[in-house]
């Protein structure tokens, strides 16, 4: 049975990039309790938020640290949506508390925090990050695909995701975007993502990179564009591209996965649908209506036909998070290691490794 879990939100107000997309997730399946919340630091922003969502009942705090020191034996869980720069220390005062953390990607920003993180963590607390593509059903089909074989072995991964977010004449991003730092904060936006999904789909880790970074936005003192070769191990070599300064691009992302069997398509802009190439000039469009029974049944909300985007996929991750989190409160361990520290970790690396050859111009291996 799904356990109701009581919620505290720290971040998310109305003009936060992430709150109305976690909110709106966390209140689709009924499985969450927003309790207390310090969604802005901005008073009337803070009711705002709260009257928006008809939260009525929800306990509203000027900062988090009170939050924490009045709620911590209230609440089940916290969720942190807050900037990325000002995770590292809100997530060391929510240690304190020993709950259950969600967070916003990609949990910190450099190698340094994670580690000092970890080294923190000492009671192991749950925390989860939010990999919200892998919600998507195709995804999770695709998975289920190249578990069974379908492909054969993976030779080559190519992922890209381009956005104009730099370049576009009415864009204006958040102060906190437009500075860089060991890793730039346009690669903390997008590659933690693409690095999930390859280790989602696949289990398959980045060893070794070379990449190019540069500045083609109208933003000059940020970077806003990458190209690398990676390598895989197991013979597997990829391709990617990510981008914020990609004319006419809004959410570019795209997957090709190409095996000895068979090779896989799959474009965000069509979310449920991809396609499987095989021998013989074979070619199968995939679409939900023929994705796996066991996927349909847990996260399919309405009968295929009826299109489920984005809002949903999101909705799949906290339902599967609110499992997790319930199931440990009563002694029983579900394996989340797509969206644990530890990922979180090999992530940051990856970028931080795809920094390095950058700037040093050489292939850089993965440690």
């Amino acid at each position: 049975m799904v356990k109701k879990l009581k919620v505290g939100v720290i971040g998310g107000g109305l003009n936060s990039e992430v709150g109305k997309i976690h909110i709106s997730s966390m209140l689709i399946d009924n499985l969450w309790e927003i309790n207390a919340a310090v969604f802005s630091l901005n008073p009337k922003e803070n009711k705002n938020t709260a009257k928006y969502y008809n939260l009525d009942k929800c306990k509203l705090y000027e900062n988090h640290k009170s939050l924490l020191r009045n709620e911590k034996n209230n609440l089940d869980l916290v969720v942190l949506l807050t900037p990325i720069f000002d995770h590292y220390k809100t997530l060391t005062d929510i240690f304190k508390t020993n709950l259950p953390i969600i967070s916003e990607k990609s949990l910190v920003s450099s190698m340094k925090e994670i580690e000092s993180l970890k080294k923190k963590n000492k009671k192991k607390q749950i925390i989860l990050t939010t990999f919200n593509y892998s919600g998507y059903l195709a995804i999770k089909d695709i998975k289920k695909k190249i578990a069974s074989n379908k492909i054969g072995k993976i030779n080559k991964i190519i992922i890209n995701y381009p956005i104009d977010s730099f370049v576009s004449q009415n864009s204006s991003p958040k102060k906190w975007r437009l500075s860089d730092k060991s890793i730039p904060t346009f690669m903390l936006d997008l590659g933690p993502h693409i690095h999930q999904i390859i280790y989602y789909i696949s289990n398959l880790v980045p060893t070794k990179v070379m990449a190019n970074i540069k500045k083609y936005g109208k933003f000059k003192n940020v970077y806003d564009d990458c190209s690398c070769l990676v390598e895989f191990g197991k013979n597997v070599d990829g391709i990617i591209w990510m981008s914020k300064s990609a004319t006419g691009f809004k959410k570019g992302l795209s997957l090709k996965l190409i095996g000895t069997k068979g090779s896989i398509i799959w474009n965000h802009e069509n979310p449920e649908t991809y396609f499987l190439y095989q021998k013989n000039n074979i070619i199968n469009k995939i679409e939900r209506s023929s994705f796996s029974t066991s996927l349909l049944k847990r996260y399919s909300r309405f009968k295929p036909g009826h299109p489920e985007g984005f809002l949903e996929a999101f909705s799949n991750i906290y339902k599967d998070f609110n499992q997790i989190i319930a199931s440990s409160k009563n002694n029983k361990k579900i394996k989340y290691k797509y969206y644990d520290i530890d990922s979180v970790t090999s992530g940051l690396n990856f970028l931080n490794a795809i920094s390095k050859s950058a700037k040093e111009k050489k292939w850089i291996k993965i440690r």
